[in-house]
């Protein structure tokens, strides 16, 4: 799964409980032709990622009112 903006706690909490490993967009060692985007980001700042992405899924963790989750699926190739 590719990332944007994704914390490094974050990153090291869905490798461990979830085995997904997530690869840096913005880092052009680690990119990768995912078909899954996760954006990190604030409630009111939505990214709307470049390119052929669809969001799928919002969501955040209950009390935790700065920051938002969203996952995008790449609608073509």
């Amino acid at each position: 799964m590719s990332s944007r903006d994704l914390g490094d706690a974050q990153r090291a909490m869905l490798h461990y409980f979830a085995n997904i490993i997530t690869y840096r967009e913005g880092v052009p060692s680690r990119k990768r032709d995912c078909e899954l985007l996760l954006v990190q980001g604030q409630p009111q700042a939505e990214h709307n990622p470049p390119g052929p992405w669809k969001k799928i899924w919002e969501g955040g963790r209950p009390g935790d009112k700065d920051e938002r989750y969203r996952l995008y699926r790449r609608t073509a190739r």
